[in-house]
């Protein structure tokens, strides 16, 4: 029911003309990890907390060279896959291009020069095509035979050999999946791997591709009432109408000649103004007696006729120009008619290409950054070693860490140290692998995530009327309802926005609630060194610290997260570095001492 009202509101908006549109897809939310608006901003996925694209995750990972392939990677990152078989199966994929630079080069040069078919498509399809679009679409059909061509290649072991697959039933969801042998641990039907899946649906559009370059020129014009797009050869009559538009002189030259061989007259001319168009002139000395001759106008020195041979002449030259548009709009009509007979194949083939720009953009990623394959499956680890954070790391120095994460992370230490960042990172490791990517780590094991929390920072929201405080209480309060024990949480304080006593004692229950209710993998980070003695009580609690070294007086920051708890905050020191002048720096020591007395 849902979908019809959908499909009417599609016909009534488009007053009937009906886009393409594909079959209803089942969508089953277990399949999928869920990000919700929270974490996609406080782990900056697509933008910064400044709104820019730049320093977020997606632009260090979008490395893609297609537009289908673009817009189907914020898809996944928006969406990660929550089926250890369904990632495998990507991962196997990218490995292959990971262990077959050629191939990975050769694939990525050609999807580089692929237009949007996907978007030319779909504009033709709704009548608002252009040429350009149907000649984009010629290109794209042609570099698609092309690609397919190099992967029959790659399938008979000229460029790479590809790991054996296997067909599986995904369980309650009717979608078949392909994984290696070695991961199945069951008997099943012997199928190829995902490259020649893919390679499948590319399909094959020879026969479309050569109507559309016999009949579509190479050129970009916006618009089918320009004319000139079609190949005056694709069409007898057109090709008549060309040759009259672009040899109209030629005509009348070569009418004037018959004309002077028959009346003898060598002066004949056949001439054009506005009043009388084409005509014959002779001078008045020459008298024509031809009856295919018809007078029009005597002047003084000169005699001027017409015969219904130039008059028809006249006509064709005149109306040409308007009747080569008239066909070819008429022409690029039928062709779009063929390529609407074939528009799921196109939409098919244009999915299955964005599919394999990504498996090789995730692997040219795991060659440049360092990226590991990671291991994933249906248990619970979480044991990375040496991980890094994706974006940080790009631009500056970094310092890996490890984490073997069973239940609930304590990690205390100074501002500045680099606990919000371990945080983040160990979360976006975890979606890069759901994606089917590689990692930046020496490597990582992770158990299947289904939902990744994360209470990062805050800001107010004046809109809604929510303080600070209040929107850290709405994050953590879906937290804790929401997280199941295959969820992932980072928190990053909680209880900052009230009294001290207050927000420890929400900090504590919610690490209470975490630990004996939902039970998931959590990393909480913290400034209330009291809470550490909740790991004497919660068995799967374990404290860590960010190491520092104090030197002549001053904080070093190793940025090394390591077991242990921090004995202080050094948030004095880190007044210092953000320019407080010594007269408050000093007052706060003072003020330091007396209150820990």
């Amino acid at each position: 029911m849902a979908c019809g009202a959908l499909l009417e509101y599609v016909r009534v908006t488009q007053r009937g003309s009906i886009p393409r549109l594909e079959f209803p897809k089942t969508y089953k939310q277990q399949n999928f990890m869920l990000i919700d608006a929270s974490a996609r901003r406080n782990l900056e996925l697509f933008s910064t907390q400044f709104g820019e694209k730049k320093g977020s995750l997606i632009s260090v990972i979008d490395h893609t060279v297609t537009a289908s392939g673009g817009r189907l990677l914020k898809q996944m990152l928006a969406s990660p896959l929550a089926c250890s078989k369904a990632i495998n199966l990507r991962l196997s994929t990218a490995q292959f291009f990971v262990n077959n630079h050629e191939p990975r080069r050769k694939i990525r040069e050609i999807l580089s020069n692929i237009p949007d078919i996907e978007r030319s498509l779909s504009r033709l399809i709704l009548g608002r095509g252009s040429p350009k679009d149907m000649n984009l679409l010629k290109i794209g059909l042609e570099k698609t035979l092309e690609l397919s061509e190099f992967l029959c290649k790659i399938e008979s072991g000229e460029n790479g050999s590809l790991p054996q697959q296997y067909v599986i039933q995904v369980a309650d969801t009717g979608i078949q999946m392909q994984i290696p042998a070695s991961r199945a641990g069951m008997t099943v039907k012997s199928d190829e791997s995902e490259l020649s899946t893919i390679h499948k649906s590319l399909g094959n559009h020879k026969d479309l591709f050569e109507l559309l370059n016999s009949a579509i020129l190479d050129n970009n014009l916006s618009s089918v009432k320009e004319g000139g797009f079609i190949n005056p050869k694709y069409n007898s009559e057109l090709s008549e109408l060309s040759y009259i538009l672009n040899n109209s002189n030629k005509l009348v030259t070569k009418l004037r000649e018959s004309y002077r061989d028959l009346t003898g007259i060598a002066a004949l001319k056949i001439l054009h103004n506005n009043i009388l168009g084409y005509y014959v002139e002779v001078s008045a000395n020459h008298k024509i007696t031809s009856d295919i001759f018809i007078h029009r106008q005597s002047l003084a020195n000169s005699m001027r006729y017409t015969t219904n041979e130039l008059k028809e002449l006249e006509n064709k030259i005149l109306t040409a120009r308007d009747a080569a548009i008239s066909l070819e709009v008429k022409i690029f009509s039928e062709l779009c008619s063929e390529v609407a007979k074939e528009s799921e194949k196109i939409a098919l083939a244009a999915n299955a290409l964005a599919k394999l720009d990504i498996r090789a953009t995730f692997a040219e990623l795991a060659v440049q950054n360092n990226y590991v394959k990671p291991i994933i499956d249906d248990s619970k680890e979480f044991n990375i070693r040496n991980g890094r954070h994706p974006v940080v790391e790009v631009n500056d120095k970094f310092i890996a860490n490890s984490i073997n994460l069973a239940g609930i992370h304590l990690i205390t230490g100074p501002n500045m140290a680099g606990k919000s960042t371990f945080l983040r990172q160990n979360a976006l490791i975890a979606v890069l692998a759901h994606m089917g990517s590689f990692v930046p780590a020496e490597s990582a094991h992770i158990g299947v995530i289904d939902k990744i929390f994360s209470r990062v920072g805050a800001t107010d929201n004046i809109t809604a009327g929510y303080s600070t405080f209040m929107v850290e209480m709405i994050e953590t309060a879906t937290i804790v309802n929401q997280a199941t024990d295959r969820s992932l949480v980072i928190l990053d304080e909680i209880g900052r926005g009230t009294g001290v006593y207050d927000g420890l004692s929400i900090a504590q229950a919610v690490i209470e609630h975490i630990h004996n209710v939902n039970k998931c993998r959590a990393i909480f980070a913290t400034h209330y060194h009291e809470l550490t003695k909740v790991s004497k009580y919660l068995k799967n609690v374990k404290c860590f610290c960010v190491k520092i070294r104090e030197w002549n007086g001053e904080v070093i920051f190793l940025h090394e997260v390591i077991e242990g708890i921090a004995d202080e905050s050094y948030g004095i020191h880190v007044a210092k570095l953000a320019g407080f002048p010594d007269s408050v720096l000093n007052r706060a020591s003072e003020v330091f001492e007396e209150l820990k007395a």
